[in-house]
């Protein structure tokens, strides 16, 4: 690294969080806002890999990715605010996380 001590702080992980986060971004750009499904479960397998980098506890990944149903319920409420879409959006979004 360039920066002493900083690849103590900035791991592989954040690359694919900040994929998940410009995914986000290109998403509310461009006006649309269905992509936040797929930036929350980018977004947060980046989040989980992170953790698990982080600690050295890869064997979570056995149940950690049941998570994953959570973030694409969390993409799907945001993208039902932004969006303007009815209460269904929000009610199924909400189910998903409730599930995970």
């Amino acid at each position: 690294m360039w920066v002493p001590g900083l690849e103590d702080w900035f791991s592989w992980p954040w690359i694919i969080i900040g994929v998940g986060v410009l995914m986000l971004v290109i998403g509310l750009l461009t006006g649309a806002p269905g992509m936040a499904v797929p930036a929350f479960i980018v977004g947060g397998v980046g989040a989980i890999l992170y953790w698990q980098d982080a600690t050295g506890r890869w064997e979570s990944w056995a149940y950690a990715w049941t998570l994953i149903p959570g973030f694409v319920g969390a993409g799907t409420v945001l993208s039902a605010l932004l969006g303007g879409e009815g209460r269904e959006s929000l009610r199924s979004g909400g189910s998903l996380i409730l599930t995970a």
